[in-house]
């Protein structure tokens, strides 16, 4: 049951890609005038939705991102098919989205495979997942505190949540790492992290919704 409260908080983050596969124009403009919006109180959320939408079936990635999260409680079938195009144009949050489907489904197998794409797309909530199972000897993954280590640590860079920064500082403190054991532990990470780049997240990467730590971020993205 360990990382529950992760993907609790870290779920709050909208997940995305990076600066290579930026939104289009089109959806950052949607974003804008939505912001302007909900500034002059007069917003429309069904409005929003089904432009949303439009862009989705004009396979915007990060619309279909975005709208199969809508769908995800009322239309799962449609939200399964909009984040598997997602996916399919690198979206790491869509294939973290679908792999939480299929481990749900009990699909472990395709599951963990999504999960394990996504957080090597850069993906925090996905790595925590790794880190996870790294650290419970999950899904053909041997027990590593070490490598466990090394996930939360990139997880932590990638996240601009201060909600997920506490969660993750906690459980890096409970895998309780010797002196000796940090130290492998750091340098672990160190390999990791050249190996999966830190993206600078808006959709299809992590976004701040609950503090303002980064100001790359723009107000807009923060729907």
């Amino acid at each position: 049951m360990k990382h529950i409260l992760l993907f609790m908080i870290l779920s709050i983050c909208i997940s995305s890609y990076g600066k290579e596969n930026i939104p289009s124009k089109e959806f950052v403009e949607l974003l804008k005038e939505n912001a302007h919006q909900k500034f002059l109180g007069t917003n429309d959320p069904v409005t929003l939705i089904n432009s949303i939408k439009l862009l989705a079936d004009n396979n915007d990635y990060a619309a279909q991102f975005l709208y199969g999260l809508v769908l995800s409680r009322s239309d799962s079938i449609s939200s399964e098919l909009y984040l598997s195009k997602s996916a399919n144009s690198g979206c790491a949050g869509s294939k973290m989205a679908l792999g939480v489907i299929f481990m749900n489904r009990n699909d472990t197998s395709k599951g963990f495979a999504l999960i394990k794409a996504a957080a090597e797309g850069g993906d925090a909530m996905a790595q925590v997942a790794i880190s996870g199972n790294y650290e419970r000897g999950e899904h053909g993954l041997k027990k590593n505190k070490l490598k466990a280590y090394a996930w939360l640590k990139l997880a932590e860079k990638q996240t601009f949540s201060h909600g997920a920064h506490l969660a993750i500082k906690e459980a890096l403190n409970n895998l309780s790492l010797s002196g000796n054991q940090l130290t492998r532990a750091k340098k672990e990470y160190a390999n990791l992290s050249k190996k999966i780049k830190t993206y600078d997240y808006y959709f299809c990467g992590q976004m701040n919704l609950d503090t303002s730590k980064d100001p790359n971020i723009e107000y807009y993205f923060k729907i």
